[in-house]
C-alpha cells in the first residue's frame, strides 16, 4: 500500500494545464503522464540519392501546385527517350 504524502495525484486536466503552460517541449511517461524531462533539441536527417525525387517528395510537390510532381515524372521520362535516341544514333 503506497504512503499518502499528504497530496493528491494530479488529476488529467490539471495536468492538461500544467502542461499547456509549458513553453518548452517535454517527454512524458506513456504510462504515468509523468514529465520526465525536457527536449533541448532535435535534428532530423535524410538523406535520397535517385534519378527522380522520393513518391513523400514528389507529393509534396503536388501539394504546392495540383500535378507537379506528374509534369516532373513525364519530363524525366521525355528526357531518357531523348538521351536513348541520342545513344542509338552515335
Amino acid at each position: 500500500m503506497a504512503q499518502d504524502s499528504g497530496q493528491e495525484e494530479p488529476n488529467q486536466r490539471e495536468l492538461q494545464e500544467e502542461l499547456a503552460e509549458r513553453r518548452e517541449p517535454i517527454i512524458l511517461d506513456p504510462r504515468t503522464n509523468e514529465v520526465l524531462g525536457t527536449i533541448s533539441s532535435f535534428s532530423w536527417e535524410e538523406y535520397y540519392s535517385g534519378p527522380l525525387p522520393t513518391p513523400r517528395q514528389l507529393d509534396q510537390y503536388n501539394r504546392v501546385s495540383a500535378g507537379l510532381g506528374d509534369r516532373i515524372v513525364t519530363e524525366w521520362q521525355t528526357e531518357g527517350s531523348t538521351v536513348e535516341l541520342w545513344n542509338e544514333a552515335l
